[in-house]
């Protein structure tokens, strides 16, 4: 039903265009490449991808447009897994990254409907870059703007790496006061209360293979704690003649958990010459700061710690971005292992 929901939606686009239906000045062509090499004792992966992307947006009247964004995977490779969940496994897939409406009817007011992408709260520990079925509010005032989001956390993209959420309506509601100064030398802050709700037994059980605290087995699977706290989130950096200074991270907390399984942080501090960025990397995320079903394979997701080194290097229509890290878990269990990470991503725009 909902591939049938998006591909009206995606064709219906096309119905408002009248005589510009084949103006490809509404699309944007992306190519990509990706290797993954994983090394645990529980996991040995090797993946090498191709993406072949298309983006779409379409001002159809003053205050409103349609927006589309879709990507074509085709992976090879091995992946060697102690357990049930392999989510590195080479596979073959089409995601819907995000697509729907916004409208606009003030400058200072703003919403979107569809399905959005997660990704743009850049909060790894929390969610991960993929889009869910939700509607968003925002209001501008000056720097300071205020974000509402209600969604339904169940996806394309991760039912095809982790399973299928085929129980249940899930709930995700995350509510944001932001501000942002500057552009060469900026600031942005966030602080952000986060609610998860309904979480049905097969994301409680797959969470269990990433860190989560849970009971029961199969479809009696349950957290141990509910998931409602705060997120903050910061990006700056500071331009001199020759470099820029970079710092930027997430500090995460779950009011509903106990101390020791509550809290998680990520850190960036990095130097930017001219096209090249490098950063250094650190964090920790304790056990039930969130539903691991939905935040980052690449941090780990719950009850692992470590450090990592990111590279940069941003060309006019490019970009290459190479990151090796290691982690090891916070509380030693049977499922979770130290894990070494290299990841190599190169993104072109046509």
């Amino acid at each position: 039903m909902k591939k049938i929901l998006f591909t009206l939606l995606f064709l219906q686009s096309f119905s408002v265009l009248g005589e510009d239906r084949l103006n490809l000045d509404h699309f944007k062509f992306s190519f990509g490449m990706s290797l993954d090499i994983v090394q645990a004792d529980t996991v040995k992966a090797r993946v090498f991808g191709h993406e072949f992307g298309v983006d779409y947006n379409y001002q159809f009247a003053d205050d409103s447009y349609l927006f589309f964004q879709s990507s074509v995977i085709l992976e090879v490779g091995s992946n060697d897994v102690v357990g049930s969940v392999a989510e590195f496994e080479p596979n073959e897939r089409i995601n819907l990254d995000r697509g729907g409406m916004g409208y606009r009817p003030f400058e200072w007011f703003h919403i979107q409907l569809g399905a959005l992408d997660q990704g743009k709260y850049s909060s790894p520990l929390l969610l991960t870059k993929n889009a869910f079925a939700a509607i968003k509010e925002e209001i501008i005032l000056g720097e300071v703007y205020l974000l509402f989001q209600q969604a339904i956390p169940s996806n394309n993209k991760l039912s095809k790496r982790l399973g299928t959420v085929d129980t249940g309506t899930p709930y995700f509601v995350l509510n944001t006061i932001g501000f942002k100064s500057g552009k060469e030398d900026f600031f942005q802050l966030e602080l952000s209360h986060y609610k998860f709700q309904d979480l049905p037994s097969n994301v409680a059980e797959k969470s269990l293979a990433f860190g989560n605290s849970i009971s029961g087995t199969g479809e009696a699977s349950q957290f141990n704690y509910d998931f409602s706290g705060a997120n903050f989130y910061f990006n700056s950096r500071v331009m001199t003649s020759e470099l820029g200074l970079l710092f930027s991270g997430q500090y995460i907390y779950n009011e509903k958990a106990p101390d020791g399984r509550n809290s998680g942080y990520l850190a960036y501090l990095g130097l930017e010459f001219e096209k090249l960025i490098v950063k250094l990397e650190g964090f920790k995320n304790e056990s039930d700061t969130s539903p691991a079903f939905y935040n980052s394979k690449y941090h780990g997701h719950n009850n692992m710690q470590g450090n990592g080194l990111n590279l940069q290097l941003n060309q006019e229509s490019s970009q290459l971005n190479l990151r090796y890290a290691k982690m090891t878990p916070i509380e030693q269990n049977s499922i979770q292992d130290s894990t070494e990470i290299f990841q190599m991503n190169y993104h072109r725009t046509f």
